[in-house]
């Protein structure tokens, strides 16, 4: 990203959180940039003594009050959340996507996909 004139704080997913609040809590450098995080890490469960990755994230974020961005690539990957009686048919990754736009509820939210798609039902 310096490369294009931008010089924020880029971490590379919440292992690099972890490795950075081991000590003495989260330095005051890795309290703000930007986040990137696969599906399968957003999808990652508590460990023993340790909030979800889910969590992990929201916290980074500030909660609830966060307005900033929330990226979704490969949007595809966030497909099949079914609501009502065919809810346990809803994959863990679609849960995820839903569960962090609820508790980011003024987050900006965009769905990109280099994937063709020949109709929007394809993406849900």
């Amino acid at each position: 990203m310096n490369a294009l004139g931008c010089f924020v704080k880029v971490i590379d997913g919440c292992q690099q959180l972890d490795d950075n609040t081991k000590a003495l809590g989260l330095s005051s450098d890795f309290k703000e940039g930007v986040l990137f995080s696969t599906y399968s890490t957003l999808i990652g469960g508590a460990k023993p003594g340790r909030p979800s990755r889910l969590e992990q994230i929201v916290k980074w974020c500030g909660g609830e009050t966060f307005d900033g961005v929330l990226v979704f690539d490969e949007c595809h990957r966030a497909k099949n959340f079914f609501i009502g009686e065919n809810s346990d048919a809803s994959t863990k990754t679609s849960k995820c996507v839903i569960e962090i736009q609820k508790r980011l509820p003024l987050a900006r939210v965009v769905y990109s996909s280099a994937t063709g798609v020949t109709e929007l039902g394809n993406l849900a």
